[in-house]
């Protein structure tokens, strides 16, 4: 699927400010679904979901969740595309493609 049709879940849970947000107005945008953590992602490793992406993720957030999209294929890094092993703000897509896409528009707020 290509990114124009990509459907994405998100969710700032209270760690972005409006002006922080007026800054990813482009990513805003493209946010059609809620994220509901672990549940979300399960339904990306499905193939219902293509991209999610979280701010405030414990290393208990994401750890159990690595091995299960990482075997569907998926890209699993922080919004700085630097290794999630230690939580933060999360972008998990399902290709390398859209990853990317997703990395340029959240570059305003990478860590």
């Amino acid at each position: 699927m290509n990114f124009t049709n990509a459907k994405l879940a998100a969710a700032f849970h209270n760690q972005l400010t409006l002006k922080q947000q007026s800054k990813i107005q482009k990513f805003i945008k493209r946010m059609q679904f809620p994220c509901f953590d672990a549940l979300t992602y399960c339904q990306l490793a499905e193939g219902r979901l293509e991209m999610v992406a979280q701010c405030a993720n414990k290393i208990w957030d994401i750890h159990p969740i690595m091995p299960i999209v990482r075997a569907a294929g998926a890209i699993v890094t922080t919004w700085g595309n630097k290794n999630p092993v230690v939580g933060g703000n999360i972008i998990v897509s399902n290709n390398k493609a859209n990853h990317n896409k997703i990395l340029k528009l959240l570059k305003p707020l990478a860590e």
